[in-house]
C-alpha cells in the first residue's frame, strides 16, 4: 500500500512557511529601523532565530505529511532550501519596495553606524577592511538594489546552512533489520 502524496503537499509547507519567515523577518527589520537601530549592523542578528524556526516547522510538516514512508536527508534538505528561497526572496523584495517608496534612510543610517564603528575603535577603515577607507564614495555605489540583493543572500546562504543543519537532524533514522 502506498501513501499517496500530492506536489501541493510535499511544496505548500514550504512556501507557507518562507513567506511567513519573509514577512516576520521584514517587520523586525522595520521595527528596528523606526526604534532607530541599525538593521543592517547593530542589530542584524537580532532575528536569527527566524531561519530556525520556520524551516523547522516546514521540515517538519512535510515529515508528518510523508509518515509512514521516511524523510531522507535529499527530500528535508530541499524543503528547506523552498522555504530559505521564499523567505529570503519576499524580504529582499520587501527591502527593495521599502526604500525604493520611502527613501534611502535604512542606508544612510548603517554607514553612519558603521561610521560610529570605526570612530568608536580607533582604527582607520583601512585597517578593518580596506574598502571601508572611503565611505562617503562607498555610500554613493550603495542603493536599494544593491542592498535587496544582499539581503537576498545573506538570508539565502544562512538559510541553506540552517536547511543543512536541520535536515541532518530530522531526516528519518533508518531501522537496520538483523537477519539470523
Amino acid at each position: 500500500m502506498t501513501n499517496h502524496i500530492s506536489i501541493k503537499q510535499l511544496y505548500l509547507p514550504s512556501v507557507n512557511y518562507g513567506t511567513l519567515a519573509g514577512l516576520i523577518s521584514f517587520a523586525l527589520y522595520m521595527l528596528l529601523y523606526k526604534l532607530g537601530f541599525s538593521p543592517l549592523l547593530d542589530w542584524r542578528y537580532v532575528g536569527v532565530w527566524i531561519p530556525f524556526l520556520f524551516i523547522f516547522l516546514a521540515i517538519r510538516r512535510i515529515k508528518k505529511t510523508l509518515y509512514p514512508t521516511p524523510l531522507t536527508f535529499a527530500r528535508s534538505f530541499y524543503s528547506g532550501i523552498i522555504t530559505t528561497f521564499f523567505m529570503s526572496s519576499l524580504k529582499a523584495i520587501l527591502v527593495y519596495i521599502t526604500i525604493s517608496l520611502t527613501g534611502e534612510g535604512i542606508i544612510d543610517q548603517y554607514f553612519e553606524s558603521l561610521q560610529r564603528v570605526i570612530n568608536e575603535s580607533k582604527m582607520r577603515g583601512d585597517e578593518i577592511l580596506p574598502i571601508l577607507n572611503d565611505l562617503p564614495a562607498l555610500r554613493k555605489q550603495f542603493n536599494a538594489r544593491m542592498l535587496g540583493i544582499m539581503e537576498f543572500n545573506l538570508h539565502f546562504f544562512g538559510g541553506a546552512v540552517v536547511s543543512l543543519i536541520i535536515s541532518l537532524f530530522l531526516k528519518s533514522k533508518k531501522k537496520i533489520a538483523l537477519s539470523q
